[in-house]
């Protein structure tokens, strides 16, 4: 009895024991998913932070989840060492609680308190109901892991939405923070008022001011300099000087005016440049529409064609291997998001795609031996000889023909056979009499044959076999000879790979065919946010270019209708002003010469009449002397009167004389005066 109480008190105590020790190991894990929620909740105020979103990157926000991922990993890794940790309690209780019930077994056993097999009993009951504590305690435990766990996924499901909407919120953010930076950078003086057509301004004014100054203006003060010692050659050499600064002037303005061009065109192709660039950042972004996992799918076609199993199938293949080359090159996703580059790419692979189920119609048809053919007569062709390759095609024509007629295959692989089976025909019907296959040849039904199965070739599918292969020009190629005559093996070869890459193309293993799929599928992602991105761009962008463009144009033909006014105006004022000064000088000039002929012609006219006067006076004045002396020498009155009245009447006339001449010299002076003052000024 005191054995059983013993164990009781025992029990009790284990008990009691793992109660606290679950109860710390719940505290723990509420600190631990306490703290490890502050962490998420922290994570997803981050995401929710636009500031911080806006100066975030695409590494950025994917480090955000893989940090809150790792968050997450460790909540799921806490709630797993809770439930670890809570059967290690459970098992430490059932390892005490055995060993307690060995005791009592033995305890028992040894008193010999009852029979064995009522010890037994007695054992069992007690493991009984340890039992059904542990297993109560262990459903317990699962439907509360179970419930932490639910709790836990929904925590990291709602994380990953929220991590989903804070990214989606930073393709939003950056695409229009993208747009308002380009708008402001359109806006800003680095367009509207550029530093360097600034500086061109600056040097067309101290252009003009230096030649107004120092040609202009200096002409007008020599001229004010020169005063009345201006001549008119002089005057006519200063507007020769004029008209020679005036065409410097022209040349020059003109000079600055393409500077002026170039620099509204370099700004124009500065703004096309910062649009593509922005076409490519919202690409980038992805916010109005999902794009193309275009890198994923060129690495996976890349190492595909890293398979060196592949190189024998490729090497019969014809033009497959080269195709997906190009495929490889073309799968860029700067070259890509232009509908250009795009549209000619998803043409090729369309027709690359329609060859796909080849394989398998036959196949369901029963036309395994056909296709197997039309392999070998390709591969017969790929090495025959050149004297041997025109016995091949009428064979091919027929295969050709065989393979157009199949039912289940697309329109697009139908019309690129069609254009093979024209440019086939178009070479039997160059080549197809040559003395060097008219033994080897099938009868000449099979060439009759020939023009109907031409009329069935379709040419709608030539621009993008083009795109694919290149067409075929007879004056690109290169001919070879044979027996003679020319055949032109290069359109033969070109007729081979593309007719070799359609039928091999089924070949390709499964997961060939579904990455050509993914391929096609990433593609139409891609035309689809090609579409939308360029109606953002037309609709944000194109019309604030076109905008700046007219500005600049404006300005640029305002500048040059300024400079060629301001040009002509300054120069004809002064021009004016010297043609003034000119027409003053020359009247100037002319009164002067006019002035001397008049001066002139007086002193002549003075002259004249002195010679007159002093020949009349001398005879006078001789007839007076001899007058005088017969008066002194007077013999009688009479004579003394008469002589002295003769005399007399000399003197009066002497007088009357030098009046007269006084008067004619008066009249002369005068009439001077007067012809000066009536020549024009």
């Amino acid at each position: 009895m005191k054995a059983q109480m013993e164990y009781g008190e025992e029990v009790k105590a284990i008990s009691e024991d793992v109660e606290a020790t679950i109860i710390r190991a719940a505290d723990h894990v509420k600190e631990g998913l306490a703290i490890i929620d502050a962490e998420i909740q922290q994570a997803k105020t981050e995401l929710t932070n636009n500031d911080l979103l806006l100066v975030s990157d695409n590494e950025s926000i994917l480090g955000m989840w893989m940090k809150l991922e790792a968050v997450c990993q460790r909540r799921t890794d806490t709630i797993d060492h809770f439930a670890t940790h809570l059967d290690g309690i459970e098992q430490t209780r059932i390892d005490r609680v055995r060993v307690e019930l060995q005791r009592l077994t033995w305890a028992l056993m040894e008193t010999a308190h009852a029979l064995p097999h009522e010890v037994e009993r007695i054992i069992e009951a007690e493991a009984y109901e340890v039992n059904m504590v542990v297993i109560s305690n262990r459903r317990v435990y699962a439907d509360l892991v179970a419930r932490m766990g639910t709790a836990n996924v929904d925590e990291f499901l709602t994380a990953r939405l929220s991590w989903e909407k804070g990214q989606m919120n930073w393709r939003h953010l950056r695409h229009d923070d993208a747009i308002v930076r380009f708008q402001a950078t359109i806006n800003s003086p680095h367009f509207t008022d550029p530093e360097d057509r600034l500086q061109v301004l600056q040097q067309i004014r101290v252009f003009q001011e230096k030649i107004h100054s120092e040609q202009r203006l200096a002409v007008l003060k020599e001229l004010n300099d020169a005063g009345a010692s201006l001549s008119s050659d002089y005057t006519k050499k200063i507007l020769e000087n004029l008209s020679a600064t005036q065409q410097y002037e022209e040349e020059k303005n003109h000079s600055f005016f393409s500077e002026l061009r170039g620099l509204q065109q370099s700004k124009g192709d500065s703004a096309v440049a910062l649009r593509e660039t922005l076409r490519l950042e919202l690409h980038g972004f992805g916010a109005m529409a999902k794009e193309g996992a275009i890198e994923a799918a060129r690495q996976r076609l890349v190492e595909l064609l890293s398979d060196e199993t592949m190189e024998d199938f490729f090497r019969a293949a014809g033009g497959l291997k080269t195709e997906l080359d190009t495929l490889v090159k073309q799968l860029c996703v700067e070259d890509l998001i232009y509908k250009t580059n795009l549209e000619p790419m998803v043409s090729s692979l369309e027709i690359l795609l329609s060859a796909l189920p080849l394989k398998s119609v036959m196949e369901k048809q029963g036309k395994e031996a056909e296709q197997k053919a039309v392999e070998t007569t390709l591969e017969k062709l790929r090495k025959a000889a050149k004297n041997e390759i025109m016995a091949i095609l009428p064979s091919l024509q027929t295969q050709i023909l065989m393979l157009m007629n199949i039912d289940d295959m697309s329109a697009n692989f139908k019309a690129e056979l069609s254009d093979i089976m024209a440019q086939l025909d178009q070479i039997i019907l160059e080549y197809g009499s040559l003395p060097s296959i008219s033994a080897d040849a099938p009868s000449e039904k099979t060439f009759s044959r020939t023009p109907s199965i031409a009329v069935l070739a379709n040419s709608k599918s030539m621009k993008a076999s083009a795109a694919m292969i290149g067409e075929s020009s007879s004056s690109n190629n290169k001919p070879s000879e044979s027996n003679g005559n020319i055949v032109d093996l290069q359109a033969i070869r070109k007729v081979q790979r593309r007719l070799g890459m359609l039928v091999y193309a089924s070949e390709l293993s499964a997961p060939w065919q579904q990455h050509l799929q993914f391929i096609a599928d990433q593609l139409a992602l891609q035309t689809k946010a090609n579409g939308i991105v360029d109606e953002v761009i037309s609709r944000e962008c194109d019309f604030l270019i076109e905008t700046r463009q007219q500005e600049g144009r404006l300005l640029v033909e305002e500048m040059g209708k300024r400079m060629e006014q301001q040009s002509a105006l300054l120069h004809d004022h002064v021009e004016k002003l010297v043609k003034f000064y000119l027409r003053v000088v020359l009247c100037m000039e002319e009164s002067t010469d006019k002035v001397q002929y008049v001066n002139l012609s007086v002193m002549d006219l003075l002259d004249t009449l002195k010679e007159i006067d002093e020949g009349t006076l001398a005879d006078l004045e001789s007839t007076f002397t001899q007058s005088c002396v017969r008066l002194r020498h007077s013999p009688s009155n009479n004579v003394l009167r008469e002589e002295f009245q003769l005399s007399s009447d000399l003197l009066m006339l002497i007088e009357r004389e030098y009046r007269t001449y006084d008067k004619r010299l008066h009249l002369a002076a005068d009439n001077n005066v007067v012809a000066i003052d009536k020549q024009p000024h």
